[in-house]
Protein backbone atom coordinates (compact mmCIF):
# COMPACT_ATOMS: atom_id res chain seq x y z
CA UNK A 1 0.00 0.00 0.00
CA UNK A 2 0.98 3.50 -0.98
CA UNK A 3 0.78 6.77 1.66
CA UNK A 4 1.93 9.80 2.29
CA UNK A 5 4.73 10.33 4.37
CA UNK A 6 2.71 11.18 7.15
CA UNK A 7 -0.50 9.42 8.01
CA UNK A 8 -1.62 11.30 11.56
CA UNK A 9 -4.47 13.42 10.05
CA UNK A 10 -5.75 10.87 7.62
CA UNK A 11 -5.47 8.08 10.06
CA UNK A 12 -8.19 8.77 12.50
CA UNK A 13 -10.74 10.55 9.29
CA UNK A 14 -10.74 7.14 7.88
CA UNK A 15 -11.52 5.52 11.27
CA UNK A 16 -14.37 7.84 11.62
CA UNK A 17 -15.63 6.97 8.13
CA UNK A 18 -15.27 3.20 8.87
CA UNK A 19 -17.42 3.37 11.63
CA UNK A 20 -20.37 5.05 9.45
CA UNK A 21 -19.62 2.81 6.47
CA UNK A 22 -22.70 -0.11 6.29
CA UNK A 23 -22.57 -2.21 3.45
CA UNK A 24 -22.87 -2.24 -0.48
CA UNK A 25 -25.68 -3.71 -1.36
CA UNK A 26 -25.30 -6.81 -4.10
CA UNK A 27 -27.31 -4.94 -6.95
CA UNK A 28 -26.03 -6.33 -9.67
CA UNK A 29 -26.67 -9.70 -11.20
CA UNK A 30 -23.91 -11.95 -13.14
CA UNK A 31 -25.74 -14.65 -15.83
CA UNK A 32 -23.04 -16.82 -16.16
CA UNK A 33 -22.07 -17.87 -12.63
CA UNK A 34 -25.51 -17.00 -11.11
CA UNK A 35 -24.70 -15.13 -8.44
CA UNK A 36 -25.09 -11.73 -7.13
CA UNK A 37 -22.42 -8.40 -6.79
CA UNK A 38 -22.08 -5.29 -5.57
CA UNK A 39 -21.70 -2.64 -8.53
CA UNK A 40 -19.34 0.26 -8.41
CA UNK A 41 -22.17 2.15 -8.45
CA UNK A 42 -23.49 0.39 -4.93
CA UNK A 43 -19.54 0.69 -3.52
CA UNK A 44 -19.60 3.97 -4.20
CA UNK A 45 -23.04 5.32 -3.17
CA UNK A 46 -21.49 3.29 0.11
CA UNK A 47 -18.54 5.13 0.79
CA UNK A 48 -18.35 8.67 -0.30
CA UNK A 49 -20.58 10.09 1.83
CA UNK A 50 -19.08 8.88 5.31
CA UNK A 51 -15.54 9.86 2.91
CA UNK A 52 -16.61 13.24 2.80
CA UNK A 53 -18.19 13.76 5.50
CA UNK A 54 -14.66 12.83 7.26
CA UNK A 55 -12.22 15.15 4.99
CA UNK A 56 -11.65 12.35 2.49
CA UNK A 57 -12.18 12.59 -1.09
CA UNK A 58 -11.34 9.15 -3.49
CA UNK A 59 -9.78 9.31 -6.95
CA UNK A 60 -9.55 6.63 -9.68
CA UNK A 61 -6.94 7.01 -12.06
CA UNK A 62 -6.29 4.29 -15.12
CA UNK A 63 -2.38 4.02 -15.67
CA UNK A 64 -0.05 1.56 -17.49
CA UNK A 65 3.40 0.18 -16.39
CA UNK A 66 6.04 -2.95 -17.12
CA UNK A 67 2.75 -4.86 -15.37
CA UNK A 68 0.14 -3.78 -17.93
CA UNK A 69 -2.80 -1.43 -17.37
CA UNK A 70 -4.02 -0.81 -13.82
CA UNK A 71 -6.37 1.48 -11.76
CA UNK A 72 -4.66 3.51 -9.10
CA UNK A 73 -7.14 4.00 -5.99
CA UNK A 74 -6.33 6.92 -3.67
CA UNK A 75 -7.98 8.12 -0.75
CA UNK A 76 -6.75 11.72 -0.16
CA UNK A 77 -7.29 13.17 3.08
CA UNK A 78 -8.07 17.77 3.46
CA UNK A 79 -4.57 17.60 5.63
CA UNK A 80 -2.93 16.08 1.95
CA UNK A 81 -2.02 12.67 3.18
CA UNK A 82 -3.34 9.97 1.76
CA UNK A 83 -3.18 6.10 1.14
CA UNK A 84 -2.95 4.09 -2.25
CA UNK A 85 -3.51 1.20 -3.88
CA UNK A 86 -2.62 -0.47 -7.32
CA UNK A 87 -4.74 -2.79 -8.77
CA UNK A 88 -3.96 -4.64 -12.09
CA UNK A 89 -7.26 -4.52 -15.35
CA UNK A 90 -7.29 -8.35 -15.97
CA UNK A 91 -8.71 -8.34 -19.53
CA UNK A 92 -8.55 -11.12 -22.05
CA UNK A 93 -9.19 -9.07 -24.80
CA UNK A 94 -7.27 -6.33 -24.08
CA UNK A 95 -7.88 -4.73 -27.26
CA UNK A 96 -11.81 -4.82 -26.92
CA UNK A 97 -12.74 -1.71 -25.71
CA UNK A 98 -15.98 -3.04 -23.98
CA UNK A 99 -14.00 -5.89 -22.72
CA UNK A 100 -11.64 -3.44 -21.41
CA UNK A 101 -13.78 -0.90 -19.74
CA UNK A 102 -15.20 -3.98 -17.99
CA UNK A 103 -11.87 -5.17 -16.72
CA UNK A 104 -11.07 -1.09 -15.56
CA UNK A 105 -14.54 -1.44 -13.79
CA UNK A 106 -13.76 -4.44 -12.02
CA UNK A 107 -10.56 -3.08 -10.96
CA UNK A 108 -11.83 -0.32 -9.69
CA UNK A 109 -14.55 -1.95 -7.57
CA UNK A 110 -12.75 -4.21 -5.56
CA UNK A 111 -9.68 -1.70 -4.97
CA UNK A 112 -12.57 0.93 -3.64
CA UNK A 113 -13.84 -1.85 -1.74
CA UNK A 114 -10.67 -3.40 -0.58
CA UNK A 115 -9.28 0.10 0.44
CA UNK A 116 -12.09 0.94 2.56
CA UNK A 117 -12.80 -2.06 4.29
CA UNK A 118 -16.20 -2.54 2.62
CA UNK A 119 -18.55 -5.72 3.07
CA UNK A 120 -21.08 -6.15 1.10
CA UNK A 121 -24.67 -7.73 1.67
CA UNK A 122 -27.24 -9.48 -0.59
CA UNK A 123 -30.00 -7.98 -1.54
CA UNK A 124 -33.14 -10.06 -2.06
CA UNK A 125 -35.57 -7.37 -3.64
CA UNK A 126 -37.24 -6.82 -1.11
CA UNK A 127 -36.81 -3.08 -1.09
CA UNK A 128 -37.81 -2.89 -4.85
CA UNK A 129 -40.78 -5.02 -4.08
CA UNK A 130 -41.81 -3.34 -1.18
CA UNK A 131 -41.35 -6.37 0.85
CA UNK A 132 -39.65 -5.13 4.09
CA UNK A 133 -38.92 -8.75 6.14
CA UNK A 134 -35.04 -7.77 6.37
CA UNK A 135 -35.96 -5.11 9.20
CA UNK A 136 -32.90 -4.44 11.70
CA UNK A 137 -32.88 -6.48 14.55
CA UNK A 138 -34.71 -9.31 12.87
CA UNK A 139 -32.66 -12.45 12.70
CA UNK A 140 -31.74 -13.62 9.06
CA UNK A 141 -33.05 -17.12 8.73
CA UNK A 142 -30.69 -20.12 8.56
CA UNK A 143 -30.10 -22.35 5.90
CA UNK A 144 -31.86 -25.61 5.82
CA UNK A 145 -29.48 -28.82 6.79
CA UNK A 146 -29.09 -30.88 3.94
CA UNK A 147 -30.82 -34.24 3.46
CA UNK A 148 -28.30 -37.21 3.91
CA UNK A 149 -27.59 -39.33 0.69
CA UNK A 150 -29.84 -42.82 1.71
CA UNK A 151 -26.75 -45.17 0.70
CA UNK A 152 -29.68 -48.38 0.48
CA UNK A 153 -30.98 -46.39 -2.43
CA UNK A 154 -27.67 -45.74 -3.82
CA UNK A 155 -26.84 -49.31 -4.02
CA UNK A 156 -29.83 -50.38 -5.48
CA UNK A 157 -30.06 -50.96 -9.59
CA UNK A 158 -30.73 -47.16 -9.82
CA UNK A 159 -28.33 -45.87 -7.84
CA UNK A 160 -25.68 -47.52 -9.33
CA UNK A 161 -27.04 -46.42 -12.67
CA UNK A 162 -27.21 -43.23 -12.06
CA UNK A 163 -22.96 -43.79 -10.03
CA UNK A 164 -21.97 -45.14 -13.79
CA UNK A 165 -22.83 -41.73 -15.59
CA UNK A 166 -19.37 -40.44 -13.72
CA UNK A 167 -15.90 -40.78 -15.21
CA UNK A 168 -14.09 -40.63 -11.41
CA UNK A 169 -15.02 -40.69 -7.88
CA UNK A 170 -14.48 -36.67 -7.52
CA UNK A 171 -17.23 -36.11 -10.18
CA UNK A 172 -20.05 -38.55 -8.57
CA UNK A 173 -19.57 -36.84 -4.88
CA UNK A 174 -18.97 -33.33 -5.99
CA UNK A 175 -22.54 -33.97 -7.84
CA UNK A 176 -23.99 -35.42 -4.55
CA UNK A 177 -22.74 -32.31 -2.21
CA UNK A 178 -24.43 -29.99 -4.52
CA UNK A 179 -28.02 -31.04 -2.71
CA UNK A 180 -26.85 -33.62 -0.37
CA UNK A 181 -25.13 -34.49 2.80
CA UNK A 182 -22.55 -37.23 2.23
CA UNK A 183 -21.68 -39.26 4.96
CA UNK A 184 -18.04 -41.25 5.35
CA UNK A 185 -20.00 -44.79 4.20
CA UNK A 186 -21.46 -43.28 1.55
CA UNK A 187 -18.37 -41.37 0.14
CA UNK A 188 -16.45 -45.17 0.96
CA UNK A 189 -19.01 -47.03 -1.09
CA UNK A 190 -18.94 -44.84 -4.27
CA UNK A 191 -14.93 -44.60 -3.95
CA UNK A 192 -14.74 -48.58 -3.49
CA UNK A 193 -17.05 -49.03 -6.53
CA UNK A 194 -14.79 -47.18 -8.69
CA UNK A 195 -11.62 -48.61 -7.35
CA UNK A 196 -13.15 -51.90 -7.97
CA UNK A 197 -14.25 -50.94 -11.45
CA UNK A 198 -17.76 -51.43 -10.67
CA UNK A 199 -18.91 -48.33 -12.33
CA UNK A 200 -16.96 -45.81 -14.23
Amino acid sequence: MLHSDTIKAIAPALLAAQREISVALKDGKNPHFNHNYATLEAVIEAVKDPLNANGISFLQAIGSGDGGPHVETMLLHESGEFVATITPVYCTKPDNPQAFGSGVTYSKRYALQALCGLPSEDDDANGATGDDDKKPGKPTPKAQPKEAVDLAKLKSDAGMAWLRRFKGPADALRSLRQTKEVTIEVEAFINEMFDAGVVG
